[in-house]
């Protein structure tokens, strides 16, 4: 049940009304997400149903049942912010072949289709050797795809080059996403404990589509 309905003089209230119209669509406090899950019934739940988890951690916040799970943030129609922020502190070289720059980077966010998402690449970067350049990506592991280019440079990188890129794209249901990256001509060294730890952050932008 939702929408709106407007009583007159005499009108029964059900249980039914009373409960779809009013304890259904109100705005519900819970001390946690597991509070929230035990107390709503996966039966009660209605999408576009909102609850407040007053937590005081990374919790705490507006969630909004989409029909199939809890979104954390006002609803499909919003920004949801950040989804994952990966930092690798070790010191990696790529070789001339296209490949996975570090497992550690890859996202745990769980993604669903239809959203704009914003990935943004840092890091600091030489040359194994001189001339050459680097090419880098963000990749969807799960479906083995390429989503785009994120950095390039096909002229020298001298002693270090230091890179703070984004990109945007649609997301894919289910995605763990990771950096690949190869040198062009000889390998590159991503410089992590040594100058600077390398870091890939996703950020959900908002809807590029209807739910699904």
């Amino acid at each position: 049940m939702g929408g709106f309905k407007k009583w007159a003089t005499s009108d029964v209230l059900t249980a039914s009304d009373l409960n779809g119209y009013c304890s259904f669509q109100s705005v519900m406090v819970f001390a946690s997400t597991a509070a929230r899950d035990s107390a709503i019934a996966s039966g009660d739940r209605i999408a576009g149903m909102v609850v407040y988890i007053n937590s005081g951690d990374s919790n705490e916040g507006l969630w909004t049942w989409n029909g199939s799970s809890w979104t954390k943030g006002p609803g499909w129609n919003a920004p949801w912010g950040l989804r994952s922020s990966k930092t690798d502190a070790t010191d990696r070289t790529r070789t001339t072949t296209m490949g996975e720059l570090t497992t550690s980077l890859r996202t745990t966010a769980t993604f669903i289709a239809n959203r704009w998402l914003r990935f943004t690449l840092s890091a600091n970067l030489a040359e194994g050797s001189n001339g050459g350049g680097f090419v880098a990506e963000i990749y969807n592991v799960t479906d083995a795809v390429t989503v785009g280019r994120i950095g390039q440079v096909y002229s020298t990188l001298g002693a270090g080059y230091q890179i703070a890129n984004s990109i945007v794209a649609q997301s894919a249901a289910g995605a763990i996403y990771t950096v690949r990256m190869q040198g062009i001509t000889h390998s590159v060294n991503v410089y992590g404990s040594s100058v600077e730890t390398t870091r890939f952050v996703v950020e959900d932008i908002g809807p590029s589509g209807a739910p699904v």
